[in-house]
């Protein structure tokens, strides 16, 4: 994971938690495959070193005043690592200068709650800010659900069922991530584990 710190104000150097996904078990007899994620903040990004609260490497690569066209602090592309379906190969990753990283963690002002892609986070940096030392945030949580590959729901028109039980994902019916979540992923799992070896 790198992390994008657009304010300019200081960045704390918190580690990066995502557990709570891991913490509701899987319905159904079938277990997610691992009982920690460990996440490796391998970099951040910001328009200068003095908005954070250390000054070395320790936590991670610092890199500054690298941005893109909207002025806004990035890691370099050469570091990010991704799988290309058009190509069917992994990115080149061997001009970064730091460490590669999969997933893109960016903390923004100008959004109030989030999106969530298969390449990241962009959530409100305000929010997570407010909320850091809660045990869940909930736009955290339904936009790393995204990257896990589950889908938004706002109405009855884009829901599983008219009684599908509240979740994450369901905007606003719950706060926490729930069974429904877990059912949701078991089912994203179930369509991709034949392409690895749990």
């Amino acid at each position: 994971v790198h992390s994008q710190w657009s304010d300019t104000s200081s960045c704390p150097g918190e580690p990066f938690d995502v557990s709570f996904w891991l913490k509701e078990d899987i319905p159904y007899g079938f277990s997610w495959p691992f009982k920690e994620l460990k996440v490796n903040m391998v970099g951040f990004a910001a328009k200068t070193k003095s908005q954070f609260e250390w000054t070395d490497e320790s936590l991670g690569k610092i890199y500054e005043g690298n941005l893109d066209s909207d002025g806004v602090p990035q890691c370099p592309d050469e570091c990010h690592r991704y799988y290309s379906n058009v190509n069917n190969q992994w990115s080149d990753t061997s001009s970064c200068p730091g460490e590669p990283f999969d997933v893109s963690f960016w903390l923004k002002e100008d959004i109030p709650y989030g999106f969530g892609y298969d390449w990241g986070q962009e959530v409100s940096l305000n929010d997570t800010m407010k909320n850091l030392y809660n045990e869940n945030i909930l736009f955290i949580g339904h936009e790393i659900g995204h990257g896990f590959g589950l889908p938004d729901f706002y109405g009855l028109e884009t829901k599983p069922s008219e009684d599908f039980p509240n979740s994450v994902m369901m905007a606003y019916s719950s706060t926490t991530i729930t069974p429904s979540d877990g059912w949701m992923l078991r089912r994203v799992l179930d369509q991709v584990r034949g392409r690895y070896n749990f």
